[in-house]
């Protein structure tokens, strides 16, 4: 454009999210879900890092529950220690 000797851009696109939101979204999703015993995970956040432990029935269970908190508003990192109990 003629004329233009400087633009800023101070677009923020990241939303404010605390961790205590993300852990109930995360809570509640288990809770939907019928793939996931809800009861026997537990959820932990630190800033933006969700820490999974407890003990699910298989492989695909614990695949889901680390779908379903890493899809959560607010998450960059998930740590699954999901333990598998056959």
């Amino acid at each position: 454009m003629a004329g233009v000797k400087f633009v800023s851009n101070n677009i923020d696109i990241k939303q404010p999210v605390e961790p205590t939101d993300i852990k109930n979204r995360i809570t509640k999703a288990f809770e939907r879900s019928a793939d996931i015993d809800a009861k026997n995970v537990k959820v932990t956040v630190d800033g933006h890092t969700v820490k999974l432990s407890g003990k699910v029935h298989s492989l695909a269970e614990k695949e889901d529950a680390r779908k379903a908190a890493y899809f959560a508003p607010g998450v960059y990192k998930v740590e699954n220690e999901l333990e598998i109990v056959y």
